[in-house]
């Protein structure tokens, strides 16, 4: 008892305080719930539902009943009557058909772009959450630098005290003391600007917490990175393409226009009717009909209707081929941007090794009395600009690879 009492105690500032960290599944998470643009996405979707079920029930044959009641003056008669109908009509050029396949097109391309918005609300907030995490780092890193700059000031006036160095030395060392101040109170604002723009994609109120770091492509061997080109499973192709399909769908509707109207209509009309509400007359009709018409008026609007629908679809033809060939560039110009990147971490990764061994080296020669704290100190700024710069390349890979995924419509939260 006694040890589940130190439990519960012991756990009493994680539940008043709550985590020290803002994760990126919190993040997600809260985006998805509060994202006014995935809100918005959402409604236009239940919208194309509501739409496509309107739709349907335009199969359903017209269904009415009524009751009545008729004064014949002349003869002081009262006649009371109760009728039940259907009627169904069923058309060549079928409007209920159209609209219901119009109204498909139109739920298809609802799904689609709430997939697209929520993606890139997904992205987008991964993209700015890495972008504060770098910022992060770096501004740590240009305090780490304004402390060996300092440490650099005062030995220079120490040597200058010696007369070991002049004072050009020591009001250069001045220089690059406020160069790192000015650095590290950019990385500030950059670190205020992005953490904004990051809580605003979130819509939740930044209470000042850190950001704790990802696992994002831990695996920076660019041969695993393998990724192919399938319009297929491209968000904004499969978009594309449900507008084609729409207008054609047009096409189909504008083209049997051109053919005479063909109308199967049945009739079923069921009365009765009294004087006294016992309603002992019964009547009941059965109609078929078919009625066939041609209109000369309607064959010319049919023709511009027809030419308009095919100027439209070649409209979006020639806008699907842009697309493809946009997506295709872009992704080609990605792949050898995410190249290019590695190699510099390759690079800056050797650099980031030889500099962390000439400061072991330099550490060393100063424990011998070989060298001086300014040697060392400048030393160590070498070492620690050559980690930020890696730093930076590596949060560029990670965006880079962030970018071919989302470009491809591959789910980024699962990587």
């Amino acid at each position: 008892m006694r040890l589940k009492l130190v439990i519960f105690i012991l756990m009493i500032p994680i539940f008043i305080f709550g985590s020290e960290f803002y994760t990126l599944d919190e993040l997600l998470q809260g985006a998805l719930e509060n994202n006014t643009t995935l809100k918005q996405a959402n409604l236009n979707l239940q919208i194309a539902r509501a739409g496509l079920h309107s739709s349907r029930v335009n199969y359903l044959p017209d269904l009415s009943a009524g009751i009545g009641r008729r004064e014949d003056l002349e003869n002081d008669q009262t006649l009371h009557t109760a009728n039940f109908s259907v009627e169904h009509r069923i058309a060549l050029n079928y409007d209920a058909y159209f609209q219901n396949r119009n109204a498909r097109h139109d739920l298809n391309s609802a799904q689609i772009q709430s997939e697209i918005q929520r993606q890139n609300v997904i992205f987008n907030i991964i993209r700015n959450y890495i972008t504060v995490l770098e910022n992060q780092k770096r501004l740590a890193l240009q305090e780490e630098n304004i402390r060996i700059q300092e440490n650099i000031v005062t030995e220079s006036n120490l040597l200058f005290r010696q007369q070991r160095i002049t004072q050009f030395d020591v009001q250069q060392s001045e220089i690059n003391l406020l160069n790192a101040r000015i650095s590290a109170h950019r990385a500030r604002m950059n670190l205020n600007d992005s953490r904004t723009r990051l809580f605003e994609l979130v819509n939740i109120t930044d209470e000042g917490k850190e950001l704790a770091d990802v696992e994002l492509y831990t695996d920076f061997e660019i041969e695993t990175f393998e990724r192919e080109l399938d319009f297929d499973q491209i968000l904004r192709v499969m978009a594309q393409n449900e507008t084609v399909n729409r207008h054609r769908t047009n096409i189909t509707r504008t083209r049997l226009d051109f053919f005479p109207q063909v109308n199967l209509r049945y009739d079923f009309n069921r009365t009765l009717s009294s004087e006294d509400l016992a309603f002992d007359h019964r009547r009941t009709d059965h109609t078929v009909s078919l009625n066939l018409s041609y209109s000369l008026n309607r064959l010319f609007r049919n023709h511009f209707s027809h030419r308009q629908a095919l100027y439209l679809r070649e409209h979006h033809d020639l806008n699907t081929s842009q697309l493809l060939r946009d997506i295709t560039l872009e992704f080609n110009q990605h792949k050898e941007e995410l190249s290019l990147l590695y190699q510099l971490n390759q690079l800056q990764r050797s650099r980031v090794a030889q500099t962390t061994q000439n400061l072991a080296m330099a550490q060393q020669r100063f424990r011998l009395g070989l060298v001086t704290q300014l040697e060392i100190d400048k030393v160590a700024l070498e070492h620690l600009n050559s980690q930020i710069d890696l730093q930076e390349n590596h949060y560029a890979l990670i965006l880079k690879k962030l970018q071919i995924d989302h470009l491809l419509s591959n789910p980024l939260h699962n990587n």
